[in-house]
C-alpha cells in the first residue's frame, strides 16, 4: 500500500468516526418575547440565543435546570440541547414571556 493510499484510508476512517454535528437554531431575545417562540429540534442541536435589545437578557428553563446566564445587549449565548432537557423557557424569570423546545419535526403549515 502506498503512503498516499494509507494516508487517504486513515483520513476516511477518521472522518467516518467523527460525531455528526447537530443543527443550529437561532432564537431572538426581544425583551417582550422570543422569536420564534417554539423551536423544533433534536438532541445534539444547538440554540443560539441572540439579544436584540439594549438591556441584559436571560433565557432559562422554567424549573431553573438550564440558563443562558446574562446575555449582554447585542451579544449571544449558545445552548446545546440534550435529550430530556426541560423544554419550556422564560425571559428574565417572568412566566409572561415564554418559549418552548419541541423534540421532533414541526407540524406542516398550509
Amino acid at each position: 500500500m502506498s503512503r498516499f493510499t494509507a494516508s487517504l484510508a486513515v483520513a476516511v476512517l477518521m472522518g467516518s468516526a467523527a460525531p455528526v454535528a447537530g443543527d443550529e437554531h437561532v432564537v431572538a431575545m426581544l425583551g417582550q418575547g422570543f422569536f420564534p417562540m417554539n423551536v423544533y429540534l433534536q438532541s445534539g442541536d444547538t440554540v443560539r440565543f441572540m439579544n436584540f435589545t439594549n438591556n441584559v437578557q436571560v433565557a432559562a428553563a422554567d424549573d431553573g435546570s438550564w440558563t443562558t446566564g446574562e446575555v449582554a445587549a447585542g451579544a449571544d449565548h449558545v445552548v446545546t440541547i440534550l435529550s430530556g432537557m426541560r423544554q419550556t423557557f422564560l425571559a428574565n424569570g417572568t412566566a409572561e414571556i415564554q418559549g418552548a423546545f419541541y423534540f421532533g419535526v414541526p407540524p406542516l403549515h398550509y
